[in-house]
């Protein structure tokens, strides 16, 4: 989330780097001067010198942005040709492993840093995309939404490849938390993010979706606390107000949960590509509904989460009899209630970032 380069597809489309290249991609997408193309060439050697025993050369700005150039160009023209290179490069460099991954994180961050111009003016532009209406991006995210066809499987492969990475990664994870971090900060400091100390958006919300499911559903497990033994509700709470630790606990519980079952995270990724596909303006809506959170914004993602409440207080025997009937169709009698709702979380919160990341970093 994150105004966001919080890149999820995207963040690994970049991965591919030494094992191909793509005709007319190849112009740098950050040098738009020579002082720009200094920082990257400092950034490239200091790059080289932290590089390990690894049995492949070290990333460079030349490997990562011709994957990223074809992610935005797949934003703008809703080409799946395109989408499925950007998918390949980000499987090629994911077969390296998760140090790999880690090593991404590194260089894309000091990248961020080194250009925070090109990263404010792109913040600010895809800060206005969002919220300009209240449908929010609608049309081009039908668009973007058009790339995704024919290539839900691989994109789905890309994911899970990132989350198992995660796992067993720390200097991953904690690479993640830090684009996420630059971005949320970025908009901070253009004024688009105007939140003070102590911004607790949707605490009162969250509190009373919670209690509601522990009462009504005995949603104990994992929705209520987490392994820091705060409530969940909280972590999220304080992840949306830009605290870090909250954003990292909020990537780990994600990543350790879907890590469980890889295949049925996969299915659940493909279900919500297609759902995009086919009802974009719905997550067009939620989108620009958790950014405006982000920012100081609220009121309207607060609404929401109070009317999902009252929804499963009023409908208790018909949702457990959908719920019953979904266990036995996926033949999962175990699951329980909170299990469910992390898994729409997971993968509606990995959608929002292969949206944000077009409108907000690299178109």
């Amino acid at each position: 989330m994150k105004t966001i380069s919080l890149l999820l597809l995207p963040v690994v489309t970049l991965l591919g780097a030494n094992s191909m290249s793509f005709n007319g991609y190849n112009r740098p997408r950050f040098a738009y001067d020579m002082q720009v193309q200094s920082n990257m060439t400092g950034i490239e050697n200091q790059m080289s010198q932290l590089h390990c025993q690894q049995n492949y050369g070290c990333l460079t700005q030349g490997d990562i942005e011709p994957p990223l150039k074809l992610l935005a160009s797949s934003a703008k023209t809703g080409c799946p040709t395109e989408m499925k290179k950007a998918v390949d490069a980000a499987l090629g460099g994911l077969d390296k492993g998760p140090a790999r991954l880690a090593e991404f994180f590194t260089l894309f961050n000091r990248l961020l840093l080194a250009n925070k111009g090109v990263l404010d003016a792109q913040v600010v532009r895809g800060s206005g995309l969002i919220t300009a209406s209240p449908d929010g991006p609608t049309a081009m995210a039908q668009i973007y939404s058009k790339s995704f066809i024919g290539n839900e499987d691989g994109i789905a492969d890309v994911i899970v490849k990132i989350f198992e990475h995660l796992k067993v990664s720390h200097q991953g994870i904690h690479g993640f938390t830090d684009t996420i971090k630059i971005m949320i900060d970025s908009s901070s400091q253009k004024n688009i993010r105007k939140c003070g100390c102590g911004y607790t958006p949707l605490a009162s919300a969250i509190s009373e979706l919670e209690s509601s499911l522990a009462e009504h559903y005995g949603c104990r497990r994992n929705l209520i606390e987490t392994p820091s033994g705060r409530r969940f509700g909280k972590v999220i709470d304080s992840a949306i107000s830009g605290d870090r630790e909250s954003i990292e606990e909020f990537i780990r519980i994600i990543v350790e949960f879907e890590t469980q079952n890889t295949k049925m995270f996969k299915g659940d990724l493909i279900r919500a590509l297609k759902f995009t596909e086919k009802y974009t303006q719905i997550l067009s809506k939620n989108l620009r509904k958790v950014f405006l959170a982000l920012i100081g914004q609220p009121d309207e993602l607060d609404a929401q989460i109070r009317s999902i409440t009252r929804f499963i207080v009023q409908n208790k025997k018909m949702i457990k009899c959908v719920f019953n009937a979904y266990k036995t169709m996926i033949g999962n009698e175990d699951m329980v209630l909170e299990d469910l709702l992390l898994r729409f979380m997971a993968s509606f919160f990995i959608i929002l970032c292969m949206f944000w990341v077009p409108f907000c970093c690299c178109c």
